[in-house]
């Protein structure tokens, strides 16, 4: 694939590759490429296989390709909406649901998830890297699953979005690095939890969860004091509070 291919076909079956295992669509590139998939619908629930199902691989072979993915619907129970194992990832206007994991990305390139629904997964947004890479989730609902977002090793930002009625944590931190701003984190067992990492809430709303701030270890929580913490269970708090200046 060189310089810049649309896809905008309305459906895709399941096919085998190597790369992305059982997925509708695998995305490989041997150079620089910029590849934009746009107004896709995917549903992999009819599949009744052992392997994990994939709606949209990315598994480049060589190079870091740019992924730009707008108004997909996918639906791939058990599975993976999005498996980005190399790539520079947007996802925008789109919508994801009944997925083992909703978007889910090991890619060292940054990545955007914008104005985007996902809601009755295992995890919405799941993100696992030990090398430094940047995750951007704006204005996006990440609700209704077992986990909104769960952030292992990596610098995540998250703005403008709702992370409610998930049955375990809003947003979970392993081991990584976060900062939430003007967002909402409502009825779920954990608003924030921290295991060994390093968390900032600024003009965050955390409410009617079992547990509004879990601090697991050395995590720590800071607060730039602009934050409504209320009517948890246990509310928890910030290991500090900053004030802005």
């Amino acid at each position: 694939v060189t310089g810049v291919q649309t896809c905008a076909l309305p459906i895709y079956k399941n096919i085998l590759n190597a790369a992305c295992g059982p997925a509708a669509i695998c995305v490989q590139t041997s150079g620089p490429a910029t590849v934009v998939l746009r107004n896709l619908s995917i549903n992999l629930a009819w599949f009744t296989g052992n392997n994990p199902l994939t709606g949209i691989g990315i598994a480049p072979i060589s190079s870091t390709p740019v992924v730009v993915i707008e108004n997909v619907r996918v639906e791939v129970p058990a599975g993976f909406g999005i498996s980005n194992v190399g790539g520079q990832m947007v996802v925008r206007d789109s919508n994801f649901r009944n997925c083992g994991v909703g978007v889910f990305t090991q890619s060292s390139g940054g990545v955007v998830i914008e104005n985007t629904v996902i809601t009755n997964s295992n995890d919405g947004v799941g993100i696992n890297l030990a090398s430094l890479s940047y995750v951007t989730i704006r204005n996006s609902n990440i609700s209704q699953n077992i986990n909104g977002i769960v952030n292992t090793g990596v610098n995540l930002l998250v703005q403008g979005s709702n992370m409610s009625q998930n049955s375990n944590a809003a947003v979970e931190v392993i081991a990584g690095v976060a900062m939430i701003e003007s967002s909402v984190l409502s009825q779920n067992t954990y608003g924030v939890y921290a295991d060994a990492s390093a968390i900032q809430l600024s003009n965050v709303t955390v409410t009617q969860n079992t547990t509004g701030l879990n601090n697991v270890g050395s995590s720590s929580i800071v607060s730039l004091v602009n934050n409504r913490i209320y009517n948890n269970g246990a509310n928890g708090a910030p290991t500090s509070s900053v004030y802005q200046k």
